[in-house]
């Protein structure tokens, strides 16, 4: 992700804008994103200390 911005919205709900490369994608709620794509999208790993 080249670039990221956070948008708070007038009916309080939070989006983003999002720059890949070439590619721009913007999510408008991204908690009813999150809730309609399950599927698609992986759980955050983490980094275990040695």
């Amino acid at each position: 992700m080249n670039e990221f911005v956070v948008i708070e919205n007038a009916d309080g709900t939070t989006g983003i804008r999002a720059r890949l490369g070439f590619s721009k994608e913007e999510v408008k709620d991204i908690e009813s994103f999150i809730k309609n794509n399950t599927t698609d999208i992986e759980p955050m790993q983490m980094l275990q200390p040695s």
